[in-house]
């Protein structure tokens, strides 16, 4: 064990709080260990002749002689000593320490001796320990599940299953909500860092030109036809944000909207698809949500698929865009087309009461399992407003945690229960906020196969599930519709009604679609073709057998001298991000040594020539040709130039050096902090590895620092024309 000195938020030392909270042989326990991998069988066998003698032949057990060998020889070398012992005595050491040993140090040396033979089974019995019997030991679990999900939780998780007889993700269930549950099994998972259950299928691209985007698509919608290839590739290859600002930077460019322009080049379904692409997903939850209650009639199952599995701030954003569209309030909407007990659920979740903080209780969900078995099932009639109350206001944990207890009460599930208990438009609502809240790519993906199946096409349904699931979890819907449905979701939609275009932007949405090569990547491959091209033909010319492709792309380039000389201008997006300014490379060349008398006064005279050139042009007197020679060559001083002083809060700080795509997840996960948008935190942290969540964390408290500065700034320049005001 290395000593650790203080860290800057810790007054203490481990050394002196070790001491200070144990005693005796324990305490002499934690001492440093050599760590080098240097093995010697004869002193192994003396080590655990030494350790037989300390245990058997003396009257008591000197611990001193077992502190001492087991903590300080290295690993390789204790497995030597464990193997001469079993040899010297006919057991195992665990054996002669239990025998010898109690308490405390007992636990301490039987742990070095567990990890050092099969240190995967001894974590993986920790972590059974941690969730044995009555309650949970969560910052056992924690630690354990955090400090070696990056080294080894895959060994970890085959010995847990070997010798507890079910997996690791089995175990980690009551009493864990089903927040805390979720990060545990990713975390458990030993691919987590590389990809997490709610894949998306549409990324944000990290080179990124909105202005080049807003050129393609002017292209594209120039002329008497339209490039729908290039209108796909463009816009399900970038993330909402990204494609709402190529629509701001087209509307700057050419003084058109982006959108009316392609509604004016495309018709039917494509046409609605790309619209939605191009709209906020407020805004397209707004309009979906006033499409459903205007007209003649209500389509209820819009109003509960959207209400229903959206968070609260989602639905506060769906309001705010529905007014400014409108000019009418949502709830009021509602309630003119809705009524009964399903108007008051609507109303319900409208009113964004859901508790979203991630902790749960047992025993509150308990105490809910049972009212809701009394309000029902229990007595004559069902009390509707109280199923309304429990299943809205209650956070997603909470009630996943309560149709487990409901379950345990009952015998059966919830949604059973709801179907005895309600028809029509309530008991799909209630149906809809039990099924999200168990699976929701599972209820996402029953949807999408509802709106393809029979005669026809949900084509809204189908759109909208799409284009708002793309960036979120689209992967685990296709997933579970695969696993439901007993077929792709990329089939369902190549042999429904869908056809052309607008299957093919589907299924590239969906992450079905041929990668098409990017442009820029293209032209690279055309550079290397063309520049082995020439390198054949000119070694054809100096050599009698031209080298292979394989040769030549795996031999250097050749180096060559650069000189300030201004570079073409750049056409792709990898050349515009890389552009800098033109770099001069200077080397120390050495000039060859003249080699007789004759090119030495040769030189000489050279040097004195351009000299005098030189003086005559400045309107220097020219010296004399011995005072030229006798002048030294001119010095060339390298000064380490000090930086200047930061002169702003803003450089006081220290900005940290990080990437542009960084920024994105930073706003993100800042927005998840104020909206308790519990998920996206998860998703933000647990994607990243130890050392980037550390970096990451300075990103987001150096962004806090900057709102905080320019927040101060705004409010003292307010005061200061405030006071201006006054006098004036």
């Amino acid at each position: 064990m290395k000593k650790l000195t203080r860290f800057p938020g810790l007054r203490q030392n481990l050394e002196s709080d070790l001491k200070g909270d144990t005693s005796g042989h324990f305490r002499r326990l934690m001492v440093a260990r050599d760590e080098s991998m240097v093995t010697d069988q004869q002193k192994a066998a003396a080590d655990a002749q030494t350790l037989y003698n300390a245990e058997e032949k003396i009257w008591g057990t000197d611990e001193s002689v077992f502190n001492v060998i087991l903590c300080q020889r290295n690993y390789a070398q204790l497995e030597l000593v464990f193997q001469e012992y079993k040899r010297i005595s006919g057991h195992d050491l665990e054996e002669g320490i239990k025998s010898e040993f109690s308490g405390n140090i007992q636990e301490g040396l039987l742990s070095v001796v567990h990890s050092i033979k099969n240190k995967h089974a001894f974590f993986a019995k920790r972590l059974h320990k941690s969730m044995k019997g009555l309650g949970t030991h969560d910052r056992d679990l924690i630690r354990l599940v955090v400090t070696r999900c990056e080294i080894d939780m895959g060994d970890i998780k085959k010995e847990y299953k070997a010798n507890h007889k079910e997996s690791l993700a089995d175990a980690i269930k009551e009493p864990l909500d089903n927040t805390c549950r979720y990060i545990m099994d990713r975390t458990a998972n030993p691919f987590t860092l590389k990809s997490c259950p709610n894949d998306p299928t549409v990324f944000p691209t990290k080179f990124f030109l909105s202005t080049e985007d807003a050129h393609r698509l002017k292209k594209a919608t120039n002329g008497s036809g339209t490039d729908k290839e290039t209108i796909i590739q463009v816009l399900t290859n970038r993330s909402n944000s990204q494609r709402l600002e190529i629509k701001s930077q087209f509307e700057k460019l050419f003084t058109d909207d982006l959108l009316e322009q392609l509604k004016k080049h495309l018709s039917g379904d494509f046409r609605n698809l790309i619209e939605a692409l191009l709209t906020p997903l407020p805004q397209l939850y707004a309009q979906e949500l006033n499409r459903a209650v205007k007209g003649l009639g209500t389509d209820e199952k819009v109003l509960i698929e959207i209400l229903c599995t959206l968070s609260n701030s989602e639905i506060r954003a769906a309001k705010h865009a529905y007014h400014k569209l409108y000019h009418k309030q949502l709830v009021d909407d509602i309630k003119d087309d809705t009524s009964g007990n399903f108007k008051s659920l609507l109303e319900l979740l409208v009113s964004c009461t859901r508790d979203e903080y991630a902790t749960v209780d047992v025993e509150e969900a308990q105490s809910d399992a049972q009212a809701l078995y009394e309000a029902g099932e229990k007595r004559w009639g069902t009390d509707a407003s109280f199923f309304n109350q429990i299943l809205v206001r209650r956070s997603r944990g909470q009630l996943a945690l309560i149709f487990e207890e409901y379950e345990k009460l009952t015998g059966h599930s919830m949604e059973k229960a709801i179907k005895g208990e309600f028809c029509g438009d309530i008991e799909d609502g209630l149906l809809a906020i039990v099924e999200s809240v168990k699976n929701k790519a599972a209820f996402f993906a029953k949807r999408l196969y509802k709106s393809m199946k029979g005669m026809g096409t949900d084509d809204r349904t189908l759109i909208r599930i799409v284009v708002t699931r793309c960036e979120i979890d689209m992967a685990e819907i296709k997933w579970e519709y695969e696993a439901n449905y007993s077929k792709t979701l990329a089939n369902a939609i190549k042999v429904d009604d869908t056809s052309g275009d607008y299957r093919k932007c589907l299924l590239a949405l969906i992450g079905e679609a041929r990668r098409v090569v990017p442009l820029m990547i293209k032209k690279n491959i055309w550079q290397l073709l063309q520049r082995l091209a020439l390198e054949k033909e000119w070694r054809s010319l100096e050599e009698p057998e031209p080298k292979t492709e394989s040769m030549l792309l795996n031999e250097p380039e050749p180096k060559v001298e650069l000189r300030l000389s201004k570079e073409p201008n750049p056409t792709t997006e990898h050349a515009l991000l890389n552009e800098s300014k033109p770099k001069v490379e200077l080397r120390l060349m050495k000039e060859p040594e003249p080699k007789t008398d004759k090119e030495l006064k040769e030189k000489l005279l050279q040097r004195l020539a351009l000299e005098k050139e030189w003086r005559s042009s400045e309107g220097a007197e020219p010296k004399a040709e011995q005072a030229l020679l006798n002048e030294s060559k001119p010095k060339v001083e390298l000064m380490l130039t000090k930086e200047p002083e930061p002169t702003t809060e803003q450089e006081c700080l220290g900005k940290p050096e990080f990437k542009q795509e960084q920024a994105e997840d930073i706003e993100n996960f800042k927005k998840a902090l104020e909206d308790r948008d519990h998920q996206n935190i998860i998703n933000l942290l647990t994607k990243r590895s130890g050392m980037e969540r550390l970096k990451f964390k300075e990103y987001v408290e150096y962004s806090y620092a900057t709102d905080s500065i320019n927040k101060s700034m705004r409010k003292s320049a307010d005061s200061a024309e405030s006071c201006d005001n006054d006098g004036s």
